[in-house]
C-alpha cells in the first residue's frame, strides 16, 4: 500500500483508508462466518451424540414423540445433514425396537391397525396404535367396528414397526398368543352381535371387522406363501395387550372368500360361519338401494369365486340384476365357507341365525371355541344381546325383523335367492342341524394368555398395608396323621381319596379365571399348584427321552453327590466345624450316562444302599437348560416377583425313593416337575419352633435334627403339634412354595425337578427370625 505520509499524491490516504476499512469488513465477516461454523458443526455434534443415547436408552414410547413429524420430515434432515457430511443414519434409521443389537419391547396395548406397501413383504410398514379396550368392554354395541376405536389414533399416540420386527420381537418375548376364534360371516347374519357378546367380557381382546387383516389377504400382490406368513404375524401381534387372556377376530363379510388363508395360518383355530335365509341377507342388503349396498361392491372387482358361480349359472356379470349380483356374491362367501367345513378335519362350525344366541352360549362359546363362562359373565353376555349391535351414539334396544323382511321381498329378490343361493343355503342348514344334534363332540381348548402376563406395574405390597389381612394358608392337617397314613419312607403312593394333591388349590394355566385367584395366592405367599403350562409341558416332553438329555449334556463331567442311603441330608462347610461331625454325603464325577446307569440300578436297590443325586444349576454343562425353559428368564410375569433378585435355575436328578430332609429355604420358589413325581410334605413357617432344626452356626443349618422315617415323638415331642399338608408333584405341574415354607421331599419314582427363585418375602420372616434364623 502507498505511505500515508506521501504528499505527491493527495488521493493516497482516500484509497489506503477505504482498503483498510475494506479488510476490516472482509476479516470481520470471515471471523463471523468462522464462528457460525464452529456453532453449526458443534451443534450438530451435540444434535449426533443426543441422537445416539437417546436412541440407545429411550423406549417406544419416547421414539413415537420423535415420529410423529413424520418419515418424509425425518428423510429430509438426513439429506440436510449428509450435505454437511454428517451421516445420522446409522442412529436414527434403526428399527424403533431394535438398537445396538438389543431388543426392546413394544408397549403393551399397542395393536396393528393399518399395513402400507405389503408388497414388500417382511419389511413392508405397519401402524400400531394404542386403542380403548376399557371403552369397548363396558359398551361394546357403542364402539361395534374396530374403527370406532381407531378414531383417537394420530400421529402422537401410533408407532411404526414391520413385520419382521413384529416377528422377532414374538420369537423373543413370547408374548403374543394365537386367536381363540374366529367368526366369518354372509353379512347382516348377526355377526356384530357375537362380537359384541364376547367383547363384554375384560379378558377377551376382540378386533370387530379390523382392517388390516384384508390389506394382506385381499389387497397385497404378495405370493400365497407369503400372504400366509404375513396374516400369521399379523394376528399374533394383534394380540399385543397382556390384559387380556383370550384374543377373537370377527371380519368383514368379504373375508370369508379367503376362509383357506387364514385356516392355513391358523389350523388349529376354532372358526364359525354365519348365515341365514338368503332372502333376509338380500333384503337387508338391499334395503337402501343398490347405489349403497354391500353386496355389489364385487361387481367392479369380482374374484374368481363371483365368476365361476355366475357361470355355473349361465349368466353374464354385465347383464345382472341387482338382485342376481348380490345373491351371486352371498351365495360365493357361503360356497367358500361350505368347501372348508366340508374339509377332513375341519374345526369350523356353521350356524344359523335362527337360533343364533342359544346356539352361541350353549355350544359354540363354551365347547367349539373352549370358552367357559360364569353364570355372571353369562347375564352380562345376555344383557348385551338384547341391545341393536350397532347402535353407536346410545344404546337401543334390539327388534328381530326377519319376518317382516320375507313379507316385504319382491317375486324378484325370491327368484334370485330360488335361483342362485337355495342350494348352498339348504347345505349349510343342514351341517348346523347336524352340529347342534351331535352331542359327543369334543371341546376345544382355546389358546389363552394367563392374565398373569399384566405384572408390569405389580409390586408387593408393603407388611404393613398386608399383614392383617392376608389370606389363610391352606387347610392343614397334623403332621402325625399324614406321616401314619403314608409313611415317609415309602415310595408308593397309597390309595387314599385326595391323596394327589392334598389341600392345595390347583389352576390351569390357559384359564384367565384361575390365574387371577393363583396372582391372589401368590401375593399373599400360600402355596398351590398350575398345570397345563405350556413351556413346561414342551419340556416335559423333550427330557422324557433319556436319549435328548444324554445328547444335550454330551460327554461332560458332572459332580454328582452320593449317600450311604436313600436319605440326602444337605450340609455345608461354610458355617464352621462341629466337633466328631460326619459328612453325611460326598462329590463324585461321571458322566450325565454314567449317572442314568445309578438311577436305573436303585430300582432294584434297597433303599438303605448307596445313592446317588445330580443337582446343577443353568450354566456351564447345562447352560442349555434356561433355552428349554424360556419363560424362566428373569422379567416381569407371574413366576418372578422380583426378577433382579432371580438366580437363575436349578435342576435336581434322582432316583426313585431319595428323600430331602426337611427344611426351609428363603427364597419364592416356583418348583416344576419335568420328569416322575416327588411327594411334598409342606408346613408354614409358624412351625418353626417345632421342628427341631439346627441352628445357624450348625452345617445343616435350617434342616431337621431327625430322620422322619425313624420318627420318635418321645424325644421329639413338639413334633405332635405341627400341623402340615401333603402334596404329590406330577409331570407337567408346577408347585408355588412360598418362602419360609418347610417342605420334606420324596421321590416317588425316577425324577426330573427346576426350580427357580425370586426374592424373599415378607409373610413368614417374623416366624424364621423368632426362631433363631
Amino acid at each position: 500500500l502507498p505511505s500515508s505520509s506521501s504528499s505527491s499524491h493527495p488521493s493516497s490516504s482516500s484509497f489506503s483508508l477505504g482498503s483498510i476499512r475494506r479488510m476490516r469488513f472482509y476479516l470481520k465477516s470471515c471471523v463471523q462466518v468462522t464462528v457460525g461454523v464452529v456453532i453449526l458443526i458443534g451443534l450438530f455434534l451435540f444434535l449426533r451424540g443426543e441422537v445416539t443415547r437417546r436412541n440407545e436408552n429411550l423406549k417406544a414410547e419416547h421414539v413415537m414423540e420423535q415420529q410423529q413429524h413424520g418419515p418424509d420430515a425425518m428423510k429430509r434432515m438426513q439429506k440436510g445433514l449428509r450435505m454437511l457430511g454428517i451421516d445420522l443414519s446409522q442412529y436414527i434409521g434403526a428399527s424403533p425396537f431394535v438398537r445396538a443389537g438389543k431388543m426392546e419391547n413394544i408397549p403393551d396395548g399397542f395393536i396393528p391397525i393399518s399395513i402400507s406397501n405389503c408388497e414388500l413383504g417382511m419389511k413392508a410398514s405397519i401402524t400400531m396404535c394404542k386403542l380403548d379396550y376399557d371403552k369397548h368392554h363396558k359398551a361394546p354395541h357403542l364402539y361395534p367396528m374396530q374403527k370406532d376405536l381407531t378414531t383417537q389414533c394420530n400421529s402422537a399416540n401410533t408407532i411404526k414397526t414391520t413385520f419382521e420386527e413384529l416377528q422377532t420381537l414374538d420369537e423373543h418375548s413370547n408374548r403374543f398368543v394365537d386367536p381363540s376364534g374366529f367368526v366369518f360371516h354372509e353379512s347382516r347374519v348377526g355377526s356384530t352381535l357375537v362380537a359384541n357378546m364376547l367383547a363384554v367380557d375384560p379378558n377377551n381382546i376382540v378386533h370387530s371387522e379390523a382392517a388390516a387383516p384384508p390389506s394382506v389377504v385381499a389387497h397385497c400382490s404378495a405370493s400365497p406363501a407369503t400372504k400366509i406368513k404375513l396374516l400369521r404375524i399379523l394376528l399374533r401381534a394383534m394380540s399385543n395387550s397382556r390384559s387380556h387372556a383370550r384374543m377373537f377376530f370377527k371380519f368383514q363379510s368379504m373375508n370369508a372368500l379367503f376362509i383357506d388363508m387364514f385356516l392355513q395360518a391358523f389350523p388349529n383355530t376354532p372358526w364359525v360361519y354365519l348365515f341365514r335365509e338368503p332372502v333376509d341377507v338380500l333384503q337387508s342388503n338391499l334395503k337402501y338401494g343398490s347405489a349403497s349396498a354391500p353386496c355389489l361392491r364385487f361387481t367392479s372387482t369380482p374374484t374368481e369365486q363371483h365368476m365361476s358361480l355366475i357361470a355355473s349359472r349361465n349368466l353374464e356379470l354385465k347383464s345382472l340384476t341387482s338382485e342376481e349380483a348380490c345373491a351371486i356374491h352371498v351365495t360365493a362367501l357361503s360356497t367358500s365357507a361350505l368347501n372348508a367345513l366340508q374339509r377332513t378335519g375341519s374345526n369350523g362350525v356353521a350356524v344359523n341365525y335362527e337360533n343364533l344366541k342359544e346356539t352361541l352360549l350353549s355350544r359354540i362359546f363354551p365347547s367349539h371355541f373352549g370358552y367357559k363362562v360364569t353364570e355372571e359373565m353369562k347375564k352380562k353376555q345376555e344383557a348385551e344381546s338384547t341391545q341393536y349391535s350397532k347402535a353407536r351414539q346410545s344404546s337401543k334396544s334390539f327388534s328381530e325383523d326377519s319376518e317382516s323382511k320375507r313379507l316385504s321381498a319382491s317375486d324378484t329378490v325370491k327368484a334370485a335367492c330360488d335361483f342362485i343361493a337355495r342350494d348352498v343355503f339348504n347345505q349349510l342348514k343342514q351341517k348346523a342341524n347336524d352340529y347342534l344334534a351331535n352331542s359327543n363332540v369334543k371341546d376345544n381348548v382355546a389358546p389363552t394368555r394367563s392374565a398373569m402376563l399384566a405384572l408390569e406395574n405389580l409390586k408387593y405390597p408393603s407388611e404393613q398395608s398386608i399383614m392383617k389381612n392376608y389370606l389363610p394358608y391352606p387347610k392343614l392337617r397334623p403332621l402325625k396323621d399324614l406321616l401314619e397314613e403314608w409313611p415317609p419312607e415309602h415310595p408308593d403312593v397309597p390309595d387314599i381319596p385326595g391323596v394327589l394333591d392334598g389341600s392345595l388349590e390347583v389352576f390351569d394355566y390357559q384359564n384367565a379365571d384361575d390365574m387371577k385367584r393363583a396372582v391372589e395366592l401368590r401375593l399373599h405367599e400360600v402355596p398351590f399348584k398350575v398345570r397345563n403350562v405350556p413351556f413346561i409341558d414342551n419340556a416335559v416332553e423333550k427330557w422324557s427321552s433319556d436319549k435328548y438329555l444324554v445328547n444335550k449334556f454330551g460327554k461332560n463331567l458332572l459332580s454328582v453327590t452320593s449317600s450311604d442311603t436313600h436319605n440326602f441330608r444337605y450340609f455345608t462347610d461354610r458355617r464352621g466345624s462341629i466337633e466328631n461331625y460326619k459328612k453325611p454325603t460326598s462329590m463324585s464325577y461321571m458322566t450325565f450316562e454314567e449317572f442314568l446307569k445309578t438311577v436305573k440300578k436303585a430300582e432294584t436297590s434297597e433303599l438303605d444302599s448307596k445313592h446317588y443325586y445330580l443337582q446343577l444349576a443353568d450354566f456351564g454343562a447345562a447352560k442349555w437348560i434356561s433355552e428349554d425353559l424360556m419363560d424362566w428368564k428373569p422379567q416381569t410375569n407371574f413366576w418372578f416377583g422380583e426378577p433382579s433378585a432371580n438366580k437363575g435355575i436349578n435342576c435336581r436328578f434322582g432316583a426313585r425313593g431319595i428323600i430331602a430332609s426337611n427344611h426351609y429355604d428363603g427364597g419364592r420358589n416356583f418348583i416344576a416337575m419335568l420328569k416322575g413325581s416327588k411327594r411334598y410334605v409342606i408346613a408354614p413357617p409358624s412351625e418353626c419352633p417345632n421342628l427341631y432344626l439346627y441352628d445357624s452356626k450348625h452345617p445343616e443349618a435350617r434342616h431337621s435334627q431327625n430322620n422322619w422315617c425313624e420318627m420318635d415323638y418321645d424325644e421329639y415331642p413338639n413334633y405332635l403339634k405341627v400341623k402340615a399338608t401333603s402334596v404329590v408333584l406330577k409331570a407337567g405341574e408346577v408347585l408355588y412354595l412360598p418362602s419360609y415354607w418347610f417342605h420334606y421331599i420324596m421321590s416317588i419314582e425316577p425324577s426330573i425337578q427346576c426350580n427357580t427363585r425370586s426374592g424373599k418375602a415378607i409373610r413368614g420372616e417374623y416366624d424364621i427370625t423368632a426362631c433363631g434364623f
